[in-house]
């Protein structure tokens, strides 16, 4: 087959995959199989059953969908040639690219199945959020947003010092805790009026925060093989050169205007790819978040940053988003060492539902390679080459209007 061909073959199949017989197939055969899996640590007999079928479902409307002429065999027989070639970059396509090489991945099929279950678990729970107390909403959102930036610069302060924290992974450039809700405290005795507490900021962290019973503070902090203003480049800015080092970066849009590199108040849609299984149950290509910046915060030279959900219609915090409720990041140099720097997280994620093995998963394999990627990238493609940009104010105030590089 040449090129051509193959290339209407896929945009054939890509107008089924966005079509209605696609989704309803889809969402009839999760709907039917969800039932068989679990969150268990092992792979069923069953799971494999279900994923032959789940291949067999898909070729068969691939092959119907494919234009008078072409075969399902001569496809797949030109398929790795052209894979090979630039053609299979071409944007209209990539999608079912993707699609034809995850549908025999086992891992990535049983991930979507389970995402999908714990999709319906969480809706079937619908009716109890309705008493939750949600202190983000309404027009408070914005003071509550600069709350839990200052409770990260605390947490980046205190250190390890600060109660009610409990290490879930740890190696030698990353440490990740989980906050323990305090136990009941007794029934005071008959006491004196106690003396007034010293003047101090109290404990940074604030429960009443929580939106959802699932929902659970995670603190990250890390120590990074890049310098203060590679770290700002790699995390804060945003653009097509962004794509070099954050392979599931796509681009972005400024709904409500604003410029994303200079102003540090401006709401993102943030274009993603996490892989077409992964998107098809429910994990969106675009995050649509406002992003806060407050520079020498909690000390001269560091940054703390705040990524919140947004309703831009409202223009309010999206208390809906199923995907990110809050995340707040410190960046500061190193104390000792130029070449690195530390960053704390502090992230409500709605992750307190998920089974122990699965919340361990996620901490001990997903998190760390996800940073380490973009680290190992970001020298690889940026700072070997020499196309580090300064983000601080300093550095941006050189920038003309618009400009990616300056």
């Amino acid at each position: 087959m040449q090129s051509e061909e193959i290339f209407r073959a896929l945009l054939s199949i890509e107008k089924m995959i966005q079509g209605p017989t696609f989704d309803e197939w889809r969402k009839e055969f999760v709907d039917r199989n969800v039932q068989h899996f679990s969150f268990e640590d092992e792979n069923k007999l069953i799971y494999t059953d279900i994923h032959k079928e789940y291949e067999e479902g898909v070729e068969k409307l691939i092959e119907q969908s494919l234009p008078p002429g072409t075969e399902m065999e001569q496809l797949m027989m030109a398929l790795p040639e052209y894979l090979e070639s630039s053609e299979a970059h071409r944007e209209e396509t990539a999608r079912t690219v993707k699609l034809l090489l995850e549908i025999g991945d086992f891992k990535d099929f049983r991930e979507m199945m389970l995402y999908a279950k714990r999709q319906k678990e969480e809706e079937s729970e619908g009716g109890a959020e309705e008493n939750i107390t949600n202190s983000l909403s309404g027009g408070g959102s914005v003071f509550e947003v600069g709350g839990l930036i200052d409770m990260c610069g605390l947490l980046a302060e205190t250190g390890a010092k600060e109660e009610g924290w409990v290490t879930v992974y740890t190696n030698k450039w990353m440490r990740i805790d989980k906050k323990v809700p305090p136990a009941p405290a007794p029934a005071p005795a008959p006491a004196p009026a106690p003396a007034p507490a010293p003047a101090g900021p109290g404990p940074p962290v604030d429960e009443k925060l929580k939106r959802h019973k699932n929902e659970i503070f995670l603190r990250g902090v890390m120590t990074l093989d890049l310098s203060y203003k590679e770290c700002l480049d790699m995390f804060l800015f945003f653009g097509d050169r962004r794509r070099e080092w954050d392979t599931n970066f796509r681009g972005y849009e400024l709904p409500m205007g604003g410029d994303a590199i200079d102003d540090d108040e401006v709401v993102l849609i943030s274009k993603l790819d996490f892989g077409t299984l992964m998107h098809m149950v429910g994990i969106p290509r675009s995050l649509q978040v406002k992003y806060i910046r407050r520079w020498d915060f909690p000390r001269k030279g560091s940054v703390s940053t705040a990524m919140v959900p947004w309703d831009v219609e409202n223009n309010s915090f999206d208390e809906k988003s199923k995907v990110l409720s809050l995340k707040t990041n410190t960046i500061m140099p190193h104390p000792e060492l130029p070449d690195k720097s530390i960053i704390t997280t502090l992230e409500i994620n709605r992750l307190g539902g998920m089974p122990k093995w699965a919340l361990n998963l996620l901490m001990t394999a997903t998190a760390p390679q996800l940073v380490k990627g973009l680290e190992q990238r970001y020298i690889a493609k940026i700072r070997k080459s020499g196309k580090t940009l300064d983000m601080t104010p300093e550095g941006r105030a050189k920038r003309a209007k618009g400009a990616e590089t300056w």
